[in-house]
Order: C-alpha cells, then structure tokens, then sequence
C-alpha cells in the first residue's frame, strides 16, 4: 500500500507518527510522513528512502507578501493548503490517508470529491471538548462540533480513536459504525527495563514521586503542589520531582518557594526519551495526573500512564475512565478525584512500606503494553480491510 501520514500542528509533534510511519514501512509498505517545519511549511517525506522531501507551502501568510495576498491567505490560506495537498496525492498515487488535524482548519476539504479509491482515516488522537461561558461562544462551538460530525460520519471514510470513550463521546453509542480504537503505543524498552523494587523497612525512608510531562500553566501542577504542602504539614517524608520542559515563566517554582517546599519539592528539566525508562524507576510511585479542564484528556490514557504500566511502577492516577480501566486491572495504584486533599491522602497512603510493597508487586506482574510496531499492525489490518471494502 501507498500510504500517507498526515499531522499539522508543532515543529516538534508528538513522536507517534514517527514511529507508526516505520512500523508501517517494515511491514513493506511505501509510507510517507508529513511534518509542519518550523516556518509553518510542510515537508512530505518518504521513510526510508534517501529522496529529499517535498515542501509545500503552508495555510498562512507571509510578510514579504502583497497586502492582496496576505488577505486572501488570511481568509483562504488553510483551504488553498488542503488544495495543495489534494494534489499531492493523486499525482501520488496515495491508496490511504491517515490525518491527525491537529490546528488545520476545514478537514472535511481534503476528503470531499476525491475518487474513491483513495482511502481517507480521521485520526482522532483527541477529543476536542470545550466550556463555553458566552452564547457566541457557544453557538460557534456548536457550529463546530456538528461539521466535525459530519465530516466523521459522512465524508471520511473512517475515524479512528485511542480509547472507546473518546469513540462515544465524538460518535455516540453506535460509534462502531464509523470508527475503530488503535491504542496508543509505547516503546518496547519501558517493557524490558528492569525495576529494582525499592526497601521500605527503614522508617525515616523518604517516599519518592514522580510526574512526566510539560510543566505549563495548562497543566494545572498547582493542585500537586498545594497537595505536597498538606503532605509535608502531616509530617510525612517525601520527595516529588516535576519532570519536563518548563514553560511556566518561573510560576510554579514562585509556588514551591512560597509555600516553604524547596527541601522536597524540585522542578526538573526535560530529559532525553531514551533515558525516560530507567529515570522512572528510581522511584516509589508515579503520578498519572491530569486536570479536569480542558476536558480533552478524559477521552483516552495519557502515554506516561501506558509506561508507567509497562514499567511495573505503582501510580496515582486521576479518575478518569481510561486510567480506571488500568488501575483495576493492575491493583497497582490508587484513583483519586482532583482535590488537593484527596491526592495528599493518596500520598500518605503510598508512604505506607506495607501498601507500597504490595502495589509495587501488584505492577510488576501487571507488566503489559502495546509496542508501536503492534500498533502499526493495527492500522494495516485497518487499511486492509478499507481498501477491500472498496473493491
């Protein structure tokens, strides 16, 4: 098959369609990958292959552009784009489409009138949901949320999600009628470290967190940390290190300081992806938190939760439906709701040497995960079978 991956919205995007695009180029197909470059441009690239990439010019103006031309993109640029990148895939000859939207605009352009031989796959690796506090806002919303259904159901020829939530969420109940769940990935090395499961009898041992992830505003981390103040108020002894690239402008270390946490509390900087594994695992407990807005992340399991599961690692987890499908098939964690209280609580009950022994036993023979190259068996299973209905 000719097949190509499609995702616009960061320079730096998630690794997933990196590793989907090789698993797919090893089972023998011709996979192209197109990536935003960092002057919003894109580059389409066959995998494997020592061919240049090609470039197209992105949705948006430039400022050497002609006043005209700068207002024709400013209104049209994304559909101009989406026309661009129509033809190249017929002339192509491109069989599958596979696109993660991302930021692009009028999704529902790329498939519509396009012969029926190529295959288009809406990718809907999240489930946008928004509060709208004004009736304009909402009534845009909706607007966008009805053509986002429509061009699900009726111009797409398939949707696919990371976890059946976010499957009924867009589709309804019947959601099996116009989309498939293909999980999200791991790398195959959080299933082969090995974990030396840590010694809890001396009493002054300092239980050890750990959170992954972007440290923004967005994220909300105020609620682990105000939760780490109540922690350290009952006197238990503890360490939590915030693990990622920080995009806060000095916020949240302005909090660990006014709140006295300095001596327990640490941010620190992002870490290579091949070194994530065995970072992980000089730890007690991971924490799989996630805030209640935006709601996006309710809909399907945050890649950290899939590798602390791989990696055997006790966690605390927000309780949301796809972490609750995780901790009670492992036992090796704990739920809470988004309360600073309830996650201090969950804290002092890791610090217990008898929970954390179980919990630590409980993750450990609870080793599982799905590897990408299983995924991109999946999606070829998934482009077979399209391709077959067509014919």
């Amino acid at each position: 098959m000719r097949i190509l991956l499609f995702h616009f919205y960061s320079p730096k995007p998630n690794p997933a369609y990196f590793q989907i695009a090789g698993g797919l180029a090893q089972l023998g197909h011709d996979v192209y990958l197109a990536n935003q470059t960092d002057d919003k441009n894109l580059d389409i690239a066959l995998v494997n292959n020592s061919v240049p990439p090609q470039r197209l010019s992105g949705p948006y103006p430039s400022p050497e552009m002609p006043a005209l031309i700068r207002f024709i993109y400013r209104h049209f640029g994304f559909l101009l784009f989406i026309f661009r990148l129509r033809t190249f895939i017929r002339k192509n000859g491109v069989q599958i489409v596979l696109c993660n939207p991302g930021k692009m605009k009028h999704m529902w352009a790329l498939a519509l009138l396009m012969p029926a031989s190529i295959r288009f796959i809406y990718d809907c690796r999240q489930v946008p949901v928004r509060k709208a506090t004004t009736r304009i806002r909402r009534l845009k919303m909706a607007i966008k949320s009805h053509t986002r259904l429509v061009t699900l159901k009726y111009i797409y020829d398939h949707a696919t999600y990371l976890h059946h939530a976010g499957a009924m969420e867009d589709l309804g109940a019947n959601w099996k009628r116009w989309g498939t769940v293909v999980p999200l990935g791991i790398s195959e090395t959080f299933l082969t470290e090995n974990r030396a499961v840590p010694d809890h009898k001396e009493s002054n041992h300092p239980t050890t967190f750990i959170y992954i992830g972007s440290i923004t505003r967005i994220r909300k981390l105020d609620l682990l940390i105000e939760a780490a103040q109540d922690l350290k108020e009952q006197g238990v002894p503890f360490r939590l290190d915030l693990v990622g690239p920080d995009t806060s402008d000095g916020y949240y270390q302005k909090l660990v300081a006014q709140y006295h946490l300095e001596d327990c509390v640490h941010l620190c900087p992002a870490i290579r992806f091949d070194d994530i594994p065995k970072r992980i695992c000089e730890y007690d407990v991971a924490l799989a938190y996630v805030p209640d807005e935006p709601q996006d992340w309710k809909f399907q399991p945050t890649l950290k939760v899939l590798e602390y599961q791989a990696l055997g690692i006790p966690m605390i987890a927000t309780e949301v439906m796809p972490n609750r499908e995780i901790i009670e098939r492992s036992y090796g964690g704990l739920l809470v709701k988004n309360t600073a209280k309830q996650w201090s609580n969950a804290m002092q009950q890791c610090a217990d040497a008898a929970w954390i022994e179980q919990a630590t036993a409980n993750a450990q023979r609870h080793r599982i995960g799905t590897t990408w190259n299983d995924v991109a068996k999946c999606y070829e299973s998934l482009f077979e079978k399209l391709i077959r209905n067509h014919g």
